[in-house]
């Protein structure tokens, strides 16, 4: 990433490919956050250098999960039940578990039913998850295991519907329990107040348990926020409501939910993740194009982002990257089976995987405990990538230059972004941001000892695969001078008619000698520079704004153009100081 992505990259694309050079590569990608704006200054590297071209993007799944596995029961008939889960960390495919299960079985908003138990996970809790659930070892010490107590809650639940907040979360949990135990497989229907929330309430911004109690007016102790039974009580009185609104909306039926957010919203909802884009060829390179338009036109909302079908429709001529640790890929393989990891795998070309160092920050954020679960998180990567004969490549989602520059990426993390909000490093909870520095070969190799010789073929072998996957193409095709202007049919006999057509309603037929050379003068000058197409967009643009009322002014050269104030681009006629005769 270069100074190109935008309040984070601090490091320009030339020193950048320079140290490239310097260092023997034969390739370097270039994937800035949002934009290809280095793409013409990183061209004039390419006798020097391969550049691999491409971009970081928000992805966006086209289905929302604010129901899974809906039935078509009514909403207000339905007896639910609402659960939370406090655990020993977020984790649910790498070793953690459930330590408190809290629910209450509900209908026509009255609690009819409870259950609440403590879990002794077989280990000590780490002292963040004390901190946060009040929960310590002490009270889990004589309490049954983990397989027991979700015995229980499963016979008690039955195939009632089920609803949490952030519910992937608490899914992610019981679902691991289900395989761990063999127990079956997880299918009663779940909603999630959380997407309800984002759905329901578009005004709103924030959606978290705190935000929701305090907009639907409950009573809420926040001391005793972050225990199962008392969330999931809160959860509860807070869904009731939701469903009161539903049928105010004429949803009614728990199939009918998914028509809260149409075909053209469905960019706005459901979790973005990152995917990094490298273009093959030049067929490529159009359809990036087409992705990048989308991603900042029709999908933007608060950021650019794309959805998944719209990078599908578009991906003949890229390679498609799992990316950082913001991709569904890492993120997801923390909780998610490694079936189901490998199925999101399918839709990628390669997997990246980058230095335990880049990861660090999910530690102070509690994502993960320690250096080792980061570790095993990549091993599982790597292994289920393996298993499915994907690509792993080790990459170090470089953001300045050097070690020492970190600071300079620090200041940028902690200014205020632009429109509002902040970094996501920008967090009181992260001790110090990672250095993601362009590391050589020899440390990465370091990063990746502990995957012993495999560490060489993720970081050398792999990288050149990729590199010699893609073909060499032109970013800005060599026109040798003529202009690289869009084409349209007649655009030279349409803009010369145009013109002569306004210069006799004003000087009459024949035109007076010297407006017809002015005006031959320049006509020739615009056609034969191939510039005949870009007059014509501007007449266009301008005659369209000022049939719908907006006044137009130019800017630049085109004040001196008399063929552009015969276009009706210009109100300014640049002929010498005169009088027209009726």
């Amino acid at each position: 990433h270069t100074m190109m992505s935008q309040m984070d990259g601090v490091v320009s694309v030339s020193d950048l490919i320079n140290r490239a050079i310097k260092w023997g590569h034969k390739a370097i990608a270039i994937t800035d956050h949002n934009g290809i704006q280095t793409f013409p200054k990183a061209m004039k590297f390419k006798d020097k250098i391969k550049i691999l071209y491409g971009v970081e993007l928000s992805m966006i799944d086209d289905d929302i999960d604010l129901v899974i596995r809906p039935d078509d029961s009514v909403l207000l008939d339905n007896t639910y039940v609402v659960f939370d889960f406090e655990t020993t960390g977020f984790n649910a495919g790498g070793g953690d578990s459930i330590i408190e299960v809290g629910a209450v079985k509900i209908c026509n908003g009255e609690v009819i039913s409870s259950f609440d138990r403590l879990i002794n996970p077989g280990k000590k809790l780490e002292d963040h998850i004390v901190r946060l659930t009040h929960i310590t070892d002490e009270m889990l010490s004589d309490c049954p295991d983990e397989e027991t107590v979700i015995k229980e809650f499963i016979e008690w639940t039955g195939d009632l519907p089920m609803v949490a907040h952030n519910a992937k979360f608490d899914a992610s949990f019981l679902v691991m329990a289900y395989q761990k135990y063999n127990l079956g497989e997880f299918t009663n229907p779940l909603l999630d107040t959380l997407q309800l929330s984002r759905a329901i309430d578009t005004d709103y911004s924030r959606h978290s348990l705190s935000a929701l109690v305090k907009r639907y007016d409950i009573e809420f102790d926040e001391e005793g926020h972050h225990r199962a039974d008392y969330d999931a009580l809160a959860t509860a009185k807070i869904f009731h409501q939701m469903l009161v609104k539903l049928k105010s909306r004429k949803i009614e039926k728990m199939s009918d939910i998914d028509l809260l957010v149409s075909r053209d919203e469905i960019h706005k909802f459901g979790e973005m993740f990152h995917i990094n884009i490298l273009v093959k060829n030049g067929v490529g390179l159009k359809n990036l194009f087409k992705i990048l338009s989308y991603a900042s036109t029709k999908y933007l909302y608060k950021t650019p982002r794309i959805l998944r079908s719209e990078i599908e429709k578009h991906r003949e001529g890229l390679l498609l990257s799992s990316g950082c640790a913001n991709s569904e890929i890492f993120r997801l393989a923390r909780s998610k089976s490694e079936e189901e990891v490998g199925n999101l795998m399918n839709f990628y070309d390669f997997i990246e995987v980058q230095p335990p160092e880049v990861y660090s920050y999910l530690i102070d954020l509690s994502d993960f405990n320690s250096k080792d679960e980061v570790i095993d998180n990549i091993n599982k990567i790597i292994k289920v990538a393996k298993d499915r004969n994907k690509l792993v490549v080790a990459t170090g989602d470089v953001h300045h230059l050097d070690r020492s520059d970190k600071i300079y990426r620090e200041i940028i993390v902690n200014q205020k972004v632009p429109g509002g909000g902040r970094h996501p490093l920008n967090r009181r909870d992260i001790k110090s941001i990672p250095s993601m520095h362009f590391r050589t070969t020899s440390e990465m190799l370091s990063d990746f000892s502990f995957l012993g010789d495999y560490a060489k073929e993720i970081v050398v072998t792999n990288t050149n695969k990729v590199a010699d996957m893609i073909s060499d193409f032109e970013i800005i095709p060599d026109t040798h001078g003529i202009p690289f202007s869009p084409k349209f049919e007649n655009s030279d006999k349409i803009i010369t008619d145009i013109c002569y057509e306004k210069a006799t309603s004003i000087y009459g037929d024949p035109l007076p000698s010297n407006v017809k050379e002015r005006l031959d003068s320049e006509l020739n000058g615009i056609i034969n520079g191939g510039f005949d197409s870009i007059y014509l967009i501007s007449q266009k643009l301008v005659e369209k704004s000022n049939k719908d009322g907006y006044v137009v002014g130019s800017r630049g050269s085109v004040g001196s153009s008399f063929v552009a104030t015969m276009l009706g681009i210009s109100e300014v006629n640049p002929l010498p100081a005169h009088y027209v005769c009726p």
